[in-house]
């Protein structure tokens, strides 16, 4: 009877320690109406250039039809809420493809304390063009190890032989200072 009481207990004290699954529903942590700003606030960094704009142009309010445009191209796959205040974000676009496939963005972004400017945005990864089912499932995956800070290397294009992780790769990588992803040097535009 000992050893039953026993078993039983640690079942329930092992159940009660095992975390709960997050929920990255967007709605969840912030209304349309925010997210729909926060979109568009971060449309510039991934959208590819405008006609004639440049990195340090693209801000300027004359582009501002060109990005309202973009808006629903643009859809919100997860938010989660850093214990910092801080924001992870997975976010997706159309791909160029001859089939219908997408490619999700992940990242981390900060507001300034006093409203909704962003006060720090990097983007931790692109994936590679997918069908949607596999967007769903290999995004979702990537986006739950990068909120829970664990390497995604495994993923990496030379460390994996299935598609995950298009960028970073050998050669690119993301410079959160000028908030643009780079070549050696030079930064890449969206594509």
């Amino acid at each position: 009877m000992k050893l039953a009481s026993v078993v039983l207990l640690s079942i329930a004290l092992l159940s009660a320690c095992q975390q709960e699954p997050k929920n990255f529903e967007p709605t969840e942590h912030l209304s349309q109406q925010n997210l729909d700003s926060l979109k568009r606030r971060i449309l510039p960094y991934l959208a590819k250039l405008p006609p004639r704009a440049t990195n340090s142009s693209k801000f300027n309010p004359i582009f501002d039809g060109y990005y309202d445009g973009l808006m629903e191209q643009f859809q919100w796959r997860a938010l989660w809420p850093n214990n910092d205040g801080s924001y992870f974000f997975l976010i997706d676009r159309p791909a160029p493809s001859l089939y219908q496939k997408r490619i999700a963005i992940a990242g981390k972004l900060s507001f300034l304390p006093d409203g909704f400017e962003i006060s720090s945005y990097e983007e931790a990864f692109w994936t590679f063009k997918m069908t949607e089912d596999e967007l769903s499932q290999k995004s979702m995956l990537l986006f739950d190890l990068y909120v829970d800070g664990k390497p995604l290397d495994a993923y990496l294009p030379m460390n994996s032989e299935e598609e995950f992780i298009e960028f970073p790769d050998a050669l690119n990588r993301y410079d959160a200072e000028t908030r643009q992803w780079r070549f050696g040097s030079e930064p890449i535009e969206a594509k």
